[in-house]
């Protein structure tokens, strides 16, 4: 979904949204089939009466997760004071991520790598020159970084579950054979 106030970027976003046609079967321009059926927009539009409630409980988990999590030896998201982050995705890193998500997946807590490819190593941008080894901090990045469960009916229970299971992990004799 986009919101835009400028009427020429909502007409041109309209017209690419239906494959570039303003008038039927006559494309101005490259566009795609980036329509909703009536009952997917339906559920948005129910959803997005909850949206508020949604992103807070996020927020309030993405607390909890800094709050348990400090100190593990996880990179934890970090938000700038004057920006507010909607945690679509909760980010960590470590250099063991491997480890640690098969880890979790043996206690049935599943952990996403949601970007496990630098953008510049993929074929579809090999055309702007940049290839394996030439970013190597985000190569690295890429390595290291997992997704924790972030949901809105994710609950406390079950986060508490995930953190600890990742403290077990990430100490003592278990993070030795783990990672």
């Amino acid at each position: 979904m986009v919101l835009t106030s400028d009427d020429a970027l909502a007409a041109r976003l309209r017209r690419v949204r239906v494959y570039g046609t303003d008038k039927t079967y006559y494309a101005e321009e490259h566009g795609y089939n980036s329509r909703l059926d009536e009952i997917q927009a339906e559920i948005l539009r129910r959803k997005l009466r909850r949206i508020d409630g949604y992103i807070e409980r996020r927020r309030v988990l993405a607390r909890r997760y800094d709050e348990q999590l400090r100190g593990t030896g996880l990179v934890l998201p970090m938000t700038r004071p004057e920006n507010r982050h909607v945690y679509h995705l909760y980010v960590v890193r470590h250099p063991a991520r491997d480890a640690i998500v098969g880890a979790l997946a043996a206690r049935d807590i599943i952990a996403g790598i949601h970007y496990p490819w630098p953008i510049h190593t993929m074929r579809a941008y090999a055309h702007l020159g940049y290839g394996e080894g030439s970013l190597p901090v985000t190569e690295k990045a890429a390595r290291e970084i997992f997704s924790l469960p972030m949901y809105p009916s994710l609950t406390n229970t079950q986060q508490d579950r995930v953190c600890g299971a990742l403290r077990d992990i990430l100490s003592g004799r278990e993070a030795q054979s783990a990672i």
